[in-house]
C-alpha cells in the first residue's frame, strides 16, 4: 500500500545517505598524505604552541692534527608566552670543554639574558658578543628549519605502531647550507672573521642528515641533526685542516602540555659583567 511504499522509500534515502557518508570517511581515511604534508602540518602545531619544554644535546666532535676533542653542549629550557610581544625563556646549560665544565642557570625577559654561573649574577644583553651563548629564544628557530617541499619530495615516513611516524632525511650541502644557514654561518664567521681578514676557508660537508619524530598527538617530539664538516684553511700562507662530526638533538617534552615560567626569585641582584667580575681583578 501507499504508506508502506513511502516508509520504503524513507529507509531507501536514509541507506544511501549513511551509505555516502561512509564512503566518504573511507575516502578520506585512504588519501595518502606526502611527508611534506605531514612534517609541515607537525611544525605548524609545534609553531603555534605558547609554551614548550625541551632539551637540546649538540656533541661535536673534532680533529686537528693528531688531536682530538669531543665537546658535548647541553640546554634544558622552559618558554611561555611564544605568542606574545614579551615571551620570557628559564632553563640550564652545561658546556664540557674537557679540561673543565662550564654550567649556567639562565633566565631569558626581553633583551636581557640573566645568568648565574661560578656564583656570579650577570644581567647581559643578548645582542652583545658576551649574551649571545645565553639567548634561548634563538634554540628552537636555529635548531628546526622549516624544510620545502623539494627536500622532502623522496622522503617516505613511517607509521610506528605507537602512533608516532618518523622521516629520515639525507640533505645535500646546499640544501644545509639554504635551511641551517645560521649554523653554517656561526662556523664559517668564526674561522674567517672580518672582511679584512686574511684567513680564507674552504669548508666541505657530507653526511648532512636528519632524522624527525612526530608523536601522536601531532608535534614534532624529536629533531635530529648531524653532519660531518671539513674546513680547509689558509691563513699567513699556512694550510691546516680541522674535521668536526657535528649531532644536534631538539626533544620536546610533553608538546601541548602547558609550561609555566618564573624568574629569579633575586632577579634584582643580578649586576653587569664589569660588576661581576671586579672581584677577579
Amino acid at each position: 500500500d501507499a504508506e508502506r511504499i513511502n516508509i520504503m522509500k524513507k529507509l531507501s534515502a536514509f541507506l544511501l545517505a549513511a551509505l555516502f557518508v561512509i564512503t566518504a570517511i573511507l575516502f578520506t581515511s585512504c588519501k595518502t598524505l606526502t611527508s611534506y604534508q605531514v612534517f609541515s602540518e607537525a611544525m605548524e602545531k609545534t609553531e603555534s604552541l605558547d609554551s614548550a619544554e625541551y632539551t637540546v644535546k649538540t656533541k661535536i666532535k673534532m680533529k686537528i692534527g693528531e688531536m682530538e676533542i669531543t665537546m658535548p653542549i647541553n640546554y634544558s629550557v622552559k618558554a611561555s608566552g611564544l605568542k606574545s610581544e614579551s615571551p620570557i625563556f628559564s632553563g640550564s646549560m652545561s658546556m664540557d670543554l674537557g679540561f673543565s665544565t662550564v654550567e649556567a642557570s639562565i633566565y631569558n625577559s626581553g633583551k636581557y639574558a640573566y645568568v648565574s654561573t661560578s656564583g656570579m649574577k650577570i644581567k647581559m644583553d643578548i645582542s652583545s658578543d658576551e649574551g649571545k651563548d645565553f639567548d634561548l629564544s634563538s634554540i628552537q628557530e636555529e635548531f628546526m628549519a622549516n624544510l620545502s617541499e623539494d627536500a622532502l619530495k623522496d622522503v617516505v615516513f613511517v607509521q610506528n605502531d605507537d602512533g608516532s611516524k618518523t622521516m629520515d632525511i639525507e640533505l645535500t650541502a646546499e640544501q644545509f647550507n639554504k635551511f641551517f644557514k645560521e649554523v653554517y654561518d656561526s662556523v664559517y664567521d668564526q674561522l674567517i672573521g672580518d672582511e679584512e681578514s686574511d684567513v680564507k676557508a674552504d669548508i666541505k660537508l657530507e653526511n648532512t642528515k636528519l632524522s624527525i619524530v612526530i608523536n601522536g598527538d601531532g608535534y614534532i617530539s624529536k629533531y635530529a641533526l648531524s653532519y660531518d664538516m671539513t674546513v680547509n684553511v689558509v691563513a699567513d700562507g699556512e694550510e691546516s685542516s680541522v674535521f668536526a662530526s657535528v649531532t644536534s638533538e631538539i626533544e620536546f617534552i610533553n608538546p601541548g602540555q602547558p609550561v609555566e615560567v618564573t624568574p629569579p626569585s633575586d632577579i634584582d641582584k643580578y649586576v653587569s659583567l664589569e660588576e661581576a667580575t671586579k672581584s677577579f681583578y
